[in-house]
């Protein structure tokens, strides 16, 4: 599996990682986590998934499997939870 964390001094990075056809665009986000037009320092991303339009936040991981895979978003803490269970080999 292949991850990158949402920050924004790997902003380039992120926007090479995610597939065309799934990259929407940046946005800002406010003090609550909900895209602003006013410019902060919370970064966020749009991203379809499965049809269906997702924010993905500072601090979430963008994920694909091996194969360049489509993108799929998940938490600091799912990330911490799926490291610790391939510690454990489960």
């Amino acid at each position: 599996m292949q991850e990158i964390k949402m920050k924004w001094d790997n902003w380039n990075a992120i926007c090479d990682f995610v597939p065309k056809d799934q990259f929407i665009k940046g946005v800002f986000l406010n003090e609550k986590g909900k895209v602003s037009a006013n410019a902060s320092n919370n970064l966020g991303l749009k991203i379809k998934i499965n049809d269906k339009e997702r924010l993905a936040k500072e601090g979430d991981y963008l994920v694909k499997g091996k194969k360049n895979d489509k993108c799929l978003i998940m938490s600091e803490k799912m990330m911490s939870l799926k490291n610790k269970l391939k510690k454990c080999k489960i």
